[in-house]
């Protein structure tokens, strides 16, 4: 729903879900990589799945996290580098946990970044908004797995795209 929605609203919309294979960092990084090579007036990066917080650290786990612990996003991270992306305006809306990390395996995971590293400060700093579904510490809105499972959609981006769809006056 959330690809439909900003496919109507002009975006170049690019999914990555795991339905039809692996979602692998390197993946994630190549495609905005080449937006920002490229350049673009404005980037939407969505994520709905699975994500922790540890010691002021993001992460959203990617298909083969948490046993491999490069397969995640560092998020803080990538949105610093995001800033410094020259796309004048990078959004991120995450509907994910921030919950503490559960286990060892977790505590172990590191990801990485999703934007390059450029080779210089650009003159204008990009501008970047975040949408996240729950505070840090706290698990995102759950419903059972029996009843979300035939028919997914998460709380939180079903309440981001009825205020969209569905504007207060």
């Amino acid at each position: 729903e959330m690809a439909n929605w900003l496919g109507r609203e002009g975006f170049k919309v690019t999914q990555m879900v795991d339905t039809t294979g692996p979602v692998k960092l390197d993946d994630v990084y190549e495609d905005i990589a080449s937006i920002v090579d490229r350049g673009a007036d404005q980037l939407v990066v969505y994520f709905a799945g699975h994500g922790f917080n540890r010691a002021f650290s993001e992460f959203w786990l990617l298909s083969g996290a948490p046993r491999n612990p490069n397969q995640a996003v560092s998020v803080v991270e990538s949105m610093r580098l995001a800033r410094l992306s020259g796309i004048p305006n990078v959004v991120f809306i995450s509907d994910a946990c921030r919950s503490r990390a559960d286990s060892l395996g977790a505590e172990r995971v590191n990801g990485g970044y999703i934007f390059p590293n450029p080779n210089r400060t650009p003159s204008n700093l990009s501008a970047v908004d975040v949408f996240l579904a729950t505070l840090a510490g706290d698990a995102s809105y759950e419903i059972p797995v029996a009843e979300s499972a035939p028919k997914y959609q998460g709380i939180y981006t079903a309440a981001f795209l009825d205020a969209f769809q569905h504007p207060d006056d």
